[in-house]
């Protein structure tokens, strides 16, 4: 699923699709309540702590398939509109170079983001069909309808080549 996928510094969050209906969701609900966490870490990037990141699965243990999430908990505030710019930078170093996939997603995210405050918590999850459905402080904010979207989105943290190694290994339980 996570591919050759180049991983980086993310202060990017979620995608919102208008067209989707969060409640219709069958896994819509996994986390918190029907999931288990794998592990957790801290982003610090030079003397400032970004957020605390949180992956959680089914069982527990992280097996590189759906359903998860990621829940990230900010340390820092962000205005919304930076957390997408930066998200559509994030996925360009992911190798991603659809220019129209990215300015949709770029449209999208500035249209929905909240700017977010310190303790404030943006959620992901990726359910089994390859959607994302995105939580801000527990209350759904839309789905994202699109596998491609969904691995490269999650790959900022979960991908062998991340650019934040010890991060993925504490989520994915190689450092515990």
């Amino acid at each position: 699923m996570f591919t050759k996928t180049a991983g980086a510094l993310a202060l990017s969050v979620f995608m919102y699709s208008a067209a989707a209906d969060p409640v219709s969701d069958p896994e819509a609900g996994f986390w918190p309540d029907k999931a288990k966490l794998a592990g957790e870490s801290r982003l610090s990037y030079l003397f400032w702590d970004v957020y605390d990141i949180r992956l959680f699965t089914a069982d527990g243990s992280w097996q590189d398939k759906r359903p998860f999430a990621l829940e990230l908990t900010y340390l820092r505030d962000f205005n919304g509109k930076d957390i997408a710019e930066r998200s559509v930078k994030e996925m360009k170093e992911q190798g991603i170079s659809d220019k129209a996939v990215l300015d949709r997603w770029e449209k999208e995210m500035k249209a929905l983001f909240p700017d977010v405050e310190e303790g404030d918590r943006l959620t992901g999850v990726a359910d089994s069909q390859g959607n994302t459905q995105f939580y801000y402080n527990d209350e759904p904010l839309g789905k994202v309808e699109e596998e491609a979207f969904t691995d490269a989105f999650f790959a900022i943290w979960l991908a062998e080549n991340t650019s934040e190694p010890a991060v993925r290994k504490a989520l994915t339980g190689e450092r515990k």
